[in-house]
């Protein structure tokens, strides 16, 4: 790693700002970058602007914020319980990825802001038998990527193996190229994928999804349509909107930290 933070068993709070590390335009999300390990209650983490790949392991307890960050992949995992702490985007870009974020462990993140073009793939979930039920509440402009034609294993928008809990997406755009976005799951941990506020411009999901898999779409439209057509009709679980209290209460949580941390 270029930089790496590890928790003492004591508070501590540290702030980068201005940091640049490895990761962009390289398409190696496991290499070197800015790393996080161990963290726990008593940490806080304020990036007010990174680059590069940033990688959270074990620090599901901490508070980490980061204001305006960009390229390389973020990657979040570990095992440890419990998972009471924060970790927060608000600004996010990434391109030329394999893909954007990799949450692992079924691990929780919130991000209001991550924008993905020109990249293999977005948003890679995965858990394991035993994991608690994790969250994700991601929201952004554009998703969009630039893949070679017939390679089977890249253009796959939400890749889903064995992630148990909630996912919460939008509202955000899914962009014109390619036409088809994948959404594939596999595993057997109930999952739940919903899709709020969503815009299709020019293109439609192609879905597969195991048997432990749920979509639901609240509230999403289809634009500029010529050569593919999606019917976005709301389909909601039996206990309704309130399905998305979780993720605006994740949104209302994040914006307290930002008022916390950056605007005391």
């Amino acid at each position: 790693m270029d930089i790496r933070q590890a928790g003492s068993g004591r508070p501590s709070r540290m702030t980068y700002d201005g940091v640049y590390v490895y990761g962009m335009y390289q398409k190696q999300p496991f290499r070197k970058g800015l790393r996080f390990e161990n963290l726990g209650r008593g940490d806080v983490v304020l990036l007010p602007h990174v680059q590069g790949n940033l990688h959270c392991v074990d620090c599901a307890r901490a508070t980490v914020l980061a204001n305006c960050s960009y390229e390389g992949s973020v990657v979040i995992e570990g095992k440890a319980l419990p998972r009471d702490g924060l970790l927060g985007f608000q600004t996010r870009l990434a391109t030329v990825v394999p893909y954007g974020l990799y949450l692992r462990e079924s691990q929780n993140v919130v991000m209001s802001d991550f924008y993905v073009e020109q990249s293999d793939s977005g948003y890679r979930f995965e858990g394991n038998r035993g994991d608690p039920a994790g969250r994700a509440t991601l929201q952004g402009a554009k998703v969009e990527f630039t893949v070679p034609k017939g390679d089977p294993a890249k253009n796959t928008t939400f890749d889903i193996r064995g992630y148990h809990g909630g996912i919460f997406f939008g509202p955000d755009q899914f962009y014109t190229e390619p036409k088809l976005k994948r959404i594939r799951q596999q595993g057997e941990a109930p999952v739940e994928l919903f899709l709020v506020g969503c815009s299709w411009y020019d293109s439609k999901p192609e879905i597969e999804l195991g048997p432990a898999a749920r979509l639901f779409s609240i509230g999403s439209d289809t634009f500029g349509m010529q050569s593919v057509r999606y019917e976005a009709a709301d389909a909601l679980p039996e206990r309704g909107l309130r399905a998305l209290v979780p993720a605006l209460d994740d949104l209302r949580r994040l914006g307290e930290l930002d008022l916390r941390l950056n605007h005391p």
